[in-house]
């Protein structure tokens, strides 16, 4: 990274890692001019002059012993990491939702989804009587491990099923659905924005004290898993 940075010698550098903290924060800060950090777990210093968290219910007591006192923090959902995309469909999705039937169910359980959660909605989805001109639309990445198994799950689902990759027109999907099936992760404020009904399946551990704190201010009701992660 060192040698990298030293042949630009951005004004801004921008960081998004859990391994990233302030020993490697210092040791590249001959390289940059300032520094802003996205984080979500509050869980060890940084060297920063800008950090992000965008977790509903974030405070600056979380991160006020572990940033420099001179770092701005933008904290809280209000600062949600929306591409323009969703504020340009907000409005025609919020007015779909008036009397919709539940006909087109979006699954996204993370673009990698490592231990294929889509696949266990699919199963619990094959074992429901929906309708039979339901739809389902499934959203991987090309480098999921489970997509050729999730591919060939779709393939033998009742209702017409499309595993899609590469998806670049995601709040059209969003407004397009009538209920998602998701991980508890950054998408979670895009389906809150856009008023989609959501069940959510959490997929790592640090999703859940944000979806605990969403579904005490009555965005949606939580239920304890009873199973590992």
């Amino acid at each position: 990274c060192a040698s990298t940075l030293a042949a630009h010698r951005p004004d801004w550098l921008i960081v998004d890692h859990y391994a990233l903290d302030a020993r490697w924060e210092r040791a590249l800060a001959p390289h940059y001019r300032k520094l802003m950090v996205i984080d979500d777990l509050a869980d060890r210093p940084h060297a920063c002059d800008l950090l992000l968290d965008q977790n509903f219910g974030r405070m600056a007591i979380d991160y006020a012993p572990i940033v420099p006192a001179h770092c701005r923090m933008l904290l809280g959902s209000r600062h949600a990491l929306l591409r323009p995309q969703f504020a340009a469909r907000r409005t025609a999705s919020l007015a779909r939702r008036a009397g919709c039937d539940m006909r087109h169910f979006l699954i996204q359980m993370g673009g990698i989804d490592q231990r294929n959660y889509t696949g266990e909605a699919l199963s619990a989805l094959q074992e429901c009587k929906l309708p039979i001109d339901t739809r389902i639309t499934v959203v991987l990445s090309r480098e999921a491990p489970a997509i050729d198994a999730v591919r060939r799950q779709a393939a033998a689902m009742k209702w017409p099923t499309a595993v899609m990759v590469g998806v670049e027109n995601m709040a059209k999907l969003m407004e397009e659905s009538d209920l998602a099936i998701g991980s508890g992760g950054g998408a979670t404020y895009e389906r809150i924005y856009m008023g989609l009904p959501s069940i959510l399946r959490p997929t790592a551990a640090n999703q859940i004290e944000p979806l605990r704190k969403m579904a005490d201010a009555g965005l949606f009701e939580f239920y304890e898993a009873s199973d590992d992660l």
